[in-house]
């Protein structure tokens, strides 16, 4: 079975926004990725605009998506749901940090679910994820210095 390589679903940013598929499929969009997707458009409205990521796959990881987006924007925001100690997104700040270290313009940060235990009611598993306003408050961290103080 052939995995697919990264789908950018959003484009032509100063910032990159990589979120985690919980799967190949095609037909099948994580909760993670949409709530980037719906922080990209909140964020254009502002006259931030994000590219974002949707990995699909861990492995194998599309790295040339990710230090090809990096080296384009400067910027990078990961976002995933699982906790942040040992997480995907750790991954993915190392690569960013090893092979694209001279393209950024600010550091790299993550965006987790709590260091707990997953719920498993589906109310409060929407509060465990990173929501969208969440996303757009650390973009503005990063493309902003000012709105971080």
């Amino acid at each position: 079975v052939a995995i697919p390589a990264a789908r950018i679903p959003r484009m032509n940013a100063p910032i990159s926004s990589t979120a985690r598929c919980g799967s190949a499929s095609k037909a099948r969009v994580h909760k993670t990725v949409n709530h980037c997707l719906q922080a990209a458009d909140d964020l254009a409205k502002a006259g931030i605009s994000a590219e974002v990521i949707d990995l699909r796959s861990l492995k194998p990881l599309d790295e040339k998506a990710i230090l090809a987006s990096v080296r384009k924007t400067g910027r990078v925001l990961v976002v995933h749901e699982a906790s942040r100690m040992c997480g995907v997104g750790a991954e993915v700040a190392a690569i960013v940090a090893e092979k694209a270290f001279d393209a950024l313009k600010a550091p790299v940060l993550r965006l987790t679910g709590p260091d707990a235990p997953a719920p498993s009611s589906y109310v409060l598993e929407q509060a465990f994820i990173p929501q969208p306003g969440a996303i757009v408050e650390a973009v503005r961290k990063l493309v902003v210095p000012a709105f971080a103080a």
